[in-house]
């Protein structure tokens, strides 16, 4: 399979021969297992940084009221949620 440059536009049999080879080889599994590790773990260390940045906002005494709202679902999207000063 060659390799088109960077100026020919990719056309759907070169995606499709290369989809299929990548699931021959197995690179697509791979790929699958490493986002679902991802989704996995990626909460824990998202949850500690949002608690930091509202701890240090809350130490920095820079603004009266600090609230943390969810904006949106966490399960979809772990930058879920939104930082209110004033």
């Amino acid at each position: 399979m060659k390799i088109p440059d960077h100026k020919t536009t990719i056309s759907d049999s070169y995606l499709t021969e290369y989809f299929d080879k990548m699931n021959e080889e197995g690179n697509l599994e791979k790929i699958r297992q490493f986002e679902a590790l991802r989704e996995c773990y990626s909460a824990g260390p998202e949850t500690l940084i949002v608690l930091d940045k509202l701890e240090y906002f809350r130490e920095s005494k820079k603004f009266e009221n600090i609230n943390l709202i969810q904006l949106f679902d966490p399960v979809k999207s772990p930058r879920a949620y939104a930082y209110i000063a004033f």
